[in-house]
């Protein structure tokens, strides 16, 4: 039971903080998720907290923001919503929107169909005003040819509803 303890006690000390390095490429709004959980998880205190967000900024232009925005927050909580307008603002939901409606899958690109459409899903899961089924059904069977997107729709229609 010891060692037991002693092992979680050495993975949670193991246990890193979040990084925002790339606003084109990460989803500010899994970024907050993340810092939530880890703070949660450190059982970190509501003052430590903006001064740790200051460490797991690292894009150049989020930093500069966030350097000179530091004084006005007045905590954490402040912090995600400021965050939140400025980088999940939208015009960045709309090109979000964008991206699910009109990319394609590349089978060079080294993902797999699944992971693919899982992480289009998942963008969709977080636009607002959120995507119908049938919106995203349609946006996403788009990605693939055409003999993908049968089975797609296909397989999707075999799925019982939990209404």
């Amino acid at each position: 039971m010891t060692s037991e303890l002693h092992t979680k006690s050495a993975e949670f000390c193991e246990l890193t903080s979040p990084a925002f390095s790339n606003s084109t490429k990460q989803v500010p709004l899994h970024f907050i998720r993340d810092l939530d959980q880890y703070f949660n998880l450190r059982q970190t205190t509501d003052e430590l907290r903006l001064h740790l967000v200051f460490r797991a900024i690292q894009e150049p232009f989020a930093k500069q923001w966030l350097s000179s925005s530091f004084d006005k927050l007045k905590g954490y909580d402040e912090f995600k919503k400021a965050f939140t307008e400025l980088f999940w603002n939208p015009s960045r939901q709309a090109s979000t929107r964008n991206s699910i409606y009109l990319d394609k899958y590349n089978p060079n690109s080294g993902e797999s169909y699944m992971d693919h459409y899982i992480r289009y899903a998942n963008l969709a899961s977080i636009v607002d005003p959120p995507m119908t089924e049938m919106d995203l059904l349609s946006a996403l069977t788009s990605h693939f040819e055409p003999r993908l997107q049968q089975g797609l729709i296909l397989g999707i229609s075999k799925i019982p509803k939990t209404h």
